[in-house]
């Protein structure tokens, strides 16, 4: 995929929104790509199919999903899969609430909005999962060296979290693509509004904006990504 098109300061025409992520990867020149939140590996192969070749390191915390993660990135050298465990702000323990729509496993309750909204999205069971700070464990699965990196958080809820437990890193990330709620999708949740003004406290401009989940029952967009750039200094 090429970056310019005819004129040098214009990004070239793309085909999907996948392609023009990987665009503004390669446009502020990260390299290498963390994952959170990775389930059953869908961001990374869509990343892959959209043209990205950079390193890839995933994250994913229930025990069914990270079985059919790790399978998924068997075949591709410059992808890891970090054992299982989840991305949060604090090194422990937690319960993983996990529902029979495994990209809707949280460390929080499902709340009654996101019941109304997707009638198939059941609680089934809980697993104890093991929590750490992103800060600390960013390194010790793949050797990114001094990469600039590029993150990616998808964790049904718990997104300020994984933000906190990234501070320690924050230097070293030139872009995030961060999944935000209009309205509370588990208890306890923070919105929107939240994350972007913190992120905007942490230096970080939105620039991309990609419709998430939208509710047919509802009638209402009920997430989006927002791809946030490093401010300049």
């Amino acid at each position: 995929m090429r970056l310019f098109g005819k004129r040098r300061n214009q990004l070239d025409r793309v085909d999907s929104a996948d392609e023009r992520v990987v665009q503004l990867i390669e446009l502020h020149a990260a390299g290498a790509v963390v994952d959170v939140g990775a389930n059953v590996g869908q961001y990374a192969q869509r990343m892959r199919a959209a043209g990205l070749t950079l390193p890839i390191v995933s994250f994913e915390p229930g025990g069914e999903a990270h079985g059919e993660l790790v399978r998924a990135a068997t075949d591709d050298p410059a992808w890891t899969v970090a054992p299982r465990m989840a991305i949060s702000d604090v090194e422990g323990t937690a319960t993983l609430n996990v529902n029979k729509r495994s990209d809707m496993n949280s460390l929080k309750p499902i709340a009654d909005t996101t019941r109304t909204a997707f009638p198939k999205a059941k609680a089934m069971t809980e697993e104890e999962v093991a929590t750490r700070r992103l800060d600390d464990v960013m390194d010790e699965f793949a050797d990114l060296g001094d990469r600039p990196l590029f993150l990616k958080v998808d964790t049904q809820g718990n997104e300020l979290e994984v933000i906190r437990g990234a501070a320690g890193a924050l230097d070293r990330i030139v872009a995030i693509q961060l999944e935000m709620s209009l309205v509370p999708m588990y208890e306890g949740e923070s919105v929107y509004l939240v994350l972007l003004n913190e992120l905007d406290r942490l230096g970080f401009d939105l620039h991309l904006v990609l419709p998430g989940y939208f509710s047919r029952a509802l009638g209402r967009q009920l997430q989006f990504d927002g791809l946030f750039i490093r401010r300049s200094k």
